[in-house]
């Protein structure tokens, strides 16, 4: 080998050198990168752990924080009072079933207590499953009763917080108005149905062309030999609708009365507990 052949292969093999030692430098460069950016992603990871890790510990200790002052609620709203031997089976002037605290007599009366009574909270019973209709000893007002379990239109008052067998104390469903007035009435033997019925069954079967909005005399059920017309109907308030005239000049209805008895061919209104026939049971127009 000449020198000249000497020199070109050392520089040759320098310039491999060079090479090798810039491919180790851009590997470690690149491993240096990658590694900066697992260490901030580690990072990232560390301070979302972190985060969740302290929401986790506040909820930890909302919680606890809640369930404690909803028992705190609950002991300041009972303020050491027991609960009623019974239920209210009537509520006294200042008594509404949003009531707390009352005084009940052995009656089931409920009123707000004096300094001399006895305080209680007052004590709840679920809604009946479906209206009374039928009363034994009790009335459409009366709050809790004892009701038939199999006819349940049958609904008896309730003493104490016991029923006989086949029985069920419940709070009895308050009775609303009728979806539309009657159109027309079904009469019985012996029926009450007619205008002068605060309490009523209405077949509000709307799929019943013949018989929807007709009105029948309580109970609402169909028994014995009643009619089919029965089936779909609710017991209710009975509607009327506003008189055709006005009712004579110095005509003053009772106040204690929604409706009036209307003679429409005399044009004159009457006071009555019971309309005649001859006069249509309305709402007075002026």
């Amino acid at each position: 080998m000449t020198r000249q052949q000497g020199s070109l292969a050392s520089v040759l093999l320098l310039i491999a050198s060079l090479r090798e030692v810039n491919s180790l430098a851009g590997k470690h460069q690149a491993f240096s990168m990658m590694k900066g950016k697992r260490a901030a992603l580690l990072n990232a990871k560390g301070d979302t752990v972190a985060t969740r890790s302290k929401d986790s510990k506040t909820s930890g200790n909302t919680a606890p924080q809640s369930h404690h002052r909803q028992a705190q609620l609950l002991e300041e709203a009972s303020d050491g009072v027991a609960l009623c031997t019974q239920s209210c089976s009537q509520y006294a002037v200042g008594v509404t079933i949003e009531t707390d605290i009352v005084a009940v007599d052995s009656t089931g009366l409920c009123s707000p207590p004096t300094d001399n009574d006895v305080k209680c909270k007052q004590r709840y019973h679920p809604d009946c499953a479906t209206h009374c209709s039928e009363w034994e000893d009790a009335t459409a007002d009366t709050l809790v009763v004892c009701q038939h379990s199999t006819d349940s239109y049958k609904c008896k008052a309730a003493f104490g917080d016991t029923c006989e067998a086949n029985h069920i104390q419940c709070r009895q469903k308050p009775i609303t108005a009728c979806t539309t007035v009657c159109e027309g009435y079904e009469f019985e033997t012996n029926s009450e149905a007619d205008q002068n019925q605060k309490l009523i069954c209405q077949n509000q079967d709307a799929t019943n062309a013949v018989a929807f909005g007709m009105c029948l005399a309580l109970p609402c059920a169909q028994t014995g030999s009643r009619s089919n017309n029965y089936q779909g109907s609710v017991v209710c308030l009975q509607t009327y609708e506003t008189c055709s005239g006005n009712c004579q000049a110095g005509f003053t209805a009772w106040t204690n009365s929604s409706t009036v008895c209307y003679n429409e061919w005399q044009g004159t209104c009457e006071n009555n507990d019971e309309c005649p026939s001859s006069t249509t049971r309305c709402i007075k127009k002026n």
